[in-house]
């Protein structure tokens, strides 16, 4: 429903490291909430994993390409949070 031309911010959980090492990024990622914040924190976190249906970077970019917006910039942060900006297509 965006008018060409208008634009499109998108901040979510997205993943975006090296698939064939996700017991390790996992693991590190659990560990590091563990250390920087409470239990319930890291708790919530590996529910988070388990439970939701998180995509990965190549999937939201070719999901956003698909539906008209043309990514003009994209940042990835710690591996899983996403940030992009977005225009539709004119």
């Amino acid at each position: 429903m965006l008018k060409r031309g208008g634009k499109f911010f998108l901040k979510d959980v997205v993943y975006s490291f090296d698939v064939n090492s996700h017991v390790t990024f996992f693991n590190n990622l659990i560990d590091s909430f563990r250390k920087k914040g409470t239990t319930q924190l890291s708790d919530d976190m590996e529910k988070t994993i388990h439970e939701e249906y998180t995509t990965f970077d190549w999937i939201m970019e070719g999901l956003l390409e698909r539906a008209g917006f043309s990514i003009e910039e994209k940042q990835y942060l710690e591996g899983f949070m996403a940030v992009y900006f977005c225009s539709k297509e004119k």
